[in-house]
């Protein structure tokens, strides 16, 4: 601690603490911490004629703290000499100019006079989906921000080795942060991965220091404000699809289901999912579709649009229909196609090969169930009738 020993013989004690007001609420909150090595002045008028009679000096130690003592009585003036990037939030009189005053009895001792200080430096940035998974730098015309992801900065104040000071922010909608009010010193910036969506956390491609550890170091000097401490995150979509009906042969007339199965094997979820079933209308007829499905019978299609399928997830979706009675002459097969596509924002398939299926099934007529007969018979007259 900064201390000042004057005669042994006079007891009076003036000491009190200076903190990094990192709120700026003029209040020395929980996890606020003292200002290391900051000049402390104090002057004394001990005969109370206005002239300075006596005058000390120290800096806060470790813990921000500053003490005078064996002071004799009078009237005193502490004065503050505040750290270079920082502006005064609080003081005794609330004067904010770095000094306030008071008259100190025989042996008194005053503990009153705490300043408060916030920084001027800021550290600000974003974490952010990197579209195109090749570790750049934040792309406005492809990337977009990750939001509800904290973020945390660490600073050891006192350079013990050990952190004094924390606090988390959240990134906002467009996957910014910003801490401020910050004093000189080196940071560090941690994403806390698990709170980036599906499996983006796995797969970073982007900080500042190359690590790609969700962990960056800032160096702020005085009064600096830094926006280096940014944070890349790649995963994509990766689609499975297939349309089966569970038979290899169809006759004129009958009916059928098609089950359509898609699944998202990557590593985001995809959204504004588009699924499309294609089908000979000269083929089949009578076209319905479940959850939604929307018959064009012009294009022959069943159109799903889908907000967005998750990771892991499986849709399962149907289409029914009716081989015609009489198919154009020489139809020999009926092809049904499905495809899946998104809109992009989350990163491009990764395998295009199986966003594509088809089932074929053989197209014979119908095998005839009725019944021919009558009689043969002995016309013995010879005019046509029995």
């Amino acid at each position: 601690m900064g201390i000042v020993h004057r005669n042994p013989a006079v007891t009076g004690v003036i000491s009190s603490v200076i903190f990094w007001d990192q709120d700026g609420d003029g209040l020395q909150d929980a996890g606020e911490v003292g200002l290391e090595g900051v000049s402390v002045q104090l002057s004394m008028d001990v005969d109370g004629d206005g002239t300075t009679d006596l005058t000390f000096n120290t800096t806060t130690d470790s813990s921000g703290s500053y003490l005078f003592e064996e002071l004799p009585e009078g009237v005193y003036t502490v004065t503050v000499t505040p750290l270079s990037g920082t502006v005064a939030t609080s003081d005794k009189d609330g004067t904010l100019d770095n000094q306030s005053s008071g008259t100190l009895g025989d042996g008194q001792t005053d503990n009153t006079h705490k300043f408060g200080y916030r920084g001027t430096g800021s550290i600000e940035s974003q974490v952010y989906f990197d579209h195109a998974g090749d570790g750049g730098l934040y792309d406005a015309a492809s990337d977009h921000g990750l939001a509800g992801v904290d973020v945390t900065l660490q600073l050891d104040v006192d350079g013990d080795g050990t952190v004094d000071f924390t606090q988390t922010q959240t990134t906002d909608a467009n996957g910014d942060y910003s801490f401020g009010n910050l004093i000189a010193g080196d940071y560090t910036i941690t994403v806390d991965s698990g709170d980036l969506p599906d499996q983006l956390g796995d797969q970073p491609t982007y900080n500042a220091d190359g690590t790609l550890d969700h962990t960056t170091d800032v160096t702020l000097g005085a009064g600096q404000s830094s926006s280096v401490a940014s944070f890349g995150y790649h995963g994509s979509p990766d689609y499975t699809i297939s349309v089966d009906d569970g038979l290899d042969a169809l006759q004129w007339g009958d009916a059928t289901t098609y089950t359509i199965t898609l699944t998202n094997n990557g590593t985001y979820r995809g959204q504004n999912v588009v699924v499309t079933d294609t089908f000979p209308t000269s083929v089949l007829e009578n076209i319905s579709a479940s959850h939604g499905g929307v018959v064009d019978l012009n294009l022959g299609t069943v159109t799903w649009n889908l907000s967005d399928v998750a990771v892991g997830e499986t849709v399962v979706l149907t289409v029914s229909g009716n081989v015609l009675n009489a198919p154009p002459a020489g139809t020999t097969s009926l092809t049904n196609t499905v495809s899946v596509v998104d809109d992009g924002i989350n990163g491009a398939d990764s395998n295009l090969s199986n966003n594509e299926n088809t089932d074929v099934n053989l197209i014979t007529p119908a095998t005839g169930t009725g019944v021919v007969s009558s009689v043969v018979f002995w016309d013995q007259d010879g005019d046509g009738l029995q």
